[in-house]
């Protein structure tokens, strides 16, 4: 690989590390519409058949997205303060200018069954998003030892829905009360006060995605190989129901032509975007 083309695989890993830390923003549909949802899986799911190569693959990606998480905690809260419809409208754009990648997997084989199964998983993760997302949040400083391992089964369902489109992992963590605390560990990680509890947090945190996208990325990858065409449809029914998700985010809009126009501009930034970085493959 070379330098030009690790720099661009370390750009798509932040973008996916950014768009976890969103609520609604599903990383399996973004890995799909940056190009890297094969790579991640079939490198996770084959880990120890040839580490040097998979490592070599992931590398990239896993330090683009770990810059994009430990960046995104001050940014996130600023632009969906500020800037909600725009910062959701851009990842919606995102996931669009990336559906064309699932769409010529899917239409290789175009059969009833097929398609009772998307419209089946549309359904059942469409419904997920009215759930309750009312849980009272656990304070930071407040954690006790029954909390820390909540917090590593939580990774293990995080890292589930990284993998799994439609899924996302910050409303895993709202339905738990943990999304403030791990938001919060991730903007006080730089602090001298708070560095310690931040780091034990999100260390623990982090164990249990690892584990998780290792399990959930080799059944993933058995899925693929055995049912490929069925795997697709599967995933664009998750995908569908990521942009639905990702609207139903969007609870407060003022219409007027300034947040019009903006929405309509960030759309189409993150769907040129996802179209121009389609082209730079990453599938070995």
């Amino acid at each position: 690989m070379t330098l030009k083309e690790a720099f661009l695989v370390l750009i798509k890993g932040a973008m996916l590390g950014i768009g976890n830390v969103i609520p609604g923003v599903s990383g399996g549909a973004l890995a799909i519409s940056l190009g890297l949802y094969e790579t991640i899986v079939n490198s996770l799911g084959n880990f120890f058949k040839d580490i040097r190569k998979n490592f070599k693959l992931l590398l990239p990606i896993i330090l683009g997205t770990i810059i994009g998480i430990l960046s995104a905690g001050q940014l996130i809260t600023f632009l969906l303060g500020q800037y909600k419809p725009q910062t959701i409208l851009f990842f919606v754009g995102v996931i669009f200018g990336g559906v064309s990648i699932i769409m010529r997997k899917s239409r290789k084989e175009v059969t009833k069954s097929n398609l009772l199964l998307c419209l089946l998983i549309f359904v059942a993760v469409t419904l997920f998003n009215f759930l309750d997302f009312n849980a009272v949040s656990v304070p930071l400083d407040n954690l006790g030892y029954f909390d820390y391992i909540k917090i590593f089964f939580l990774g293990l369902l995080a890292s589930t829905s990284m993998l799994i489109p439609g899924i996302s992992s910050s409303i895993i963590l709202m339905l738990a009360g943990f999304y403030r605390p791990i938001i919060e560990a991730l903007k006080l990680l730089f602090t001298k006060e708070a560095f310690l509890n931040s780091f034990i947090i999100l260390a623990i945190f982090a164990i249990g995605v690892l584990l998780g996208l290792f399990l959930i990325a080799k059944v993933v990858s058995l899925l693929l190989k055995k049912y490929e065409f069925k795997a697709y449809w599967g995933i664009l029914g998750f995908v569908l129901a990521s942009i639905v998700l990702l609207f139903l985010q969007i609870d407060t809009f003022t219409v007027n032509f300034t947040n019009i126009f903006t929405c309509i501009l960030t759309f189409l930034w993150g769907y040129v975007l996802a179209r121009c970085l389609e082209r730079e493959k990453y599938f070995y």
